[in-house]
């Protein structure tokens, strides 16, 4: 499996050329919908480069492994308030299948929103749905700063099933994986096997 492991650094400057972008596009944005928890950060950062204070939240779960996802995307936590703007814009992590995105403009659609502009930092070649904005393409898995926990959980649950722990390792140093990082990762699960015994 090709992996993408961009760091804090990329993560800002992906958003700043993202804010530029729609600054430059002029379109007028009033608010952010962020789509959590992929979205949670590059909203966060938007808000603060487009100088648009305001963010609403709602929560979509679709993924429930590496490259496994629900039958369809599901709206678990919708918006608590309704916004008091037309003008939307609505941040997700990356536009995979699109489902996601395309969920959450359907719903805001059916609450009568029809300006709603799309930005997300990465798609996928096979997206059903090419958000507005977006940075980069590619075709690999992306494991964001703010999941790295969980990722690794889940590649190493993957690998252990024909690799040793030393050989994830040392696949984890290859695929770009910070080495301190790793160790930290790593004398955590220890000590959570140690507390659980």
């Amino acid at each position: 499996m090709e992996l993408e492991i961009p760091n804090w650094r990329d993560i800002d400057l992906y958003t700043r050329k993202l804010a530029e972008n729609i600054q430059q596009s002029m379109e007028r944005i009033d608010a952010i919908v962020s789509i959590d928890r992929g979205g949670t950060c590059p909203s966060r950062l938007l808000s603060d480069y487009l100088n648009v204070p305001t963010i609403y939240h709602l929560t979509v779960q679709y993924y429930h492994n590496l490259n496994e996802t629900k039958d369809s995307p599901i709206i678990t936590h919708e918006l608590s308030c309704k916004p008091r703007t037309e003008y939307l814009l609505v941040c997700d992590d990356v536009s995979d299948s699109g489902n996601s995105l395309q969920t959450v403009k359907n719903y805001l659609q059916n609450h009568g929103f029809t300006s709603i502009k799309t930005a997300t930092l990465y798609i996928k070649p096979w997206t059903k749905t090419i958000p507005t904005y977006y940075i980069k393409k590619t075709t690999a898995w992306i494991i964001f700063p703010w999941e790295r926990f969980e990722s690794l959980s889940k590649l190493i649950q993957k690998y252990m099933k024909d690799k040793s722990l030393e050989e994830i390792k040392q696949q984890l140093l290859a695929a770009g994986f910070e080495r301190d990082y790793l160790e930290f990762y790593f004398s955590r699960r220890t000590e959570n096997t140690t507390s659980k015994q």
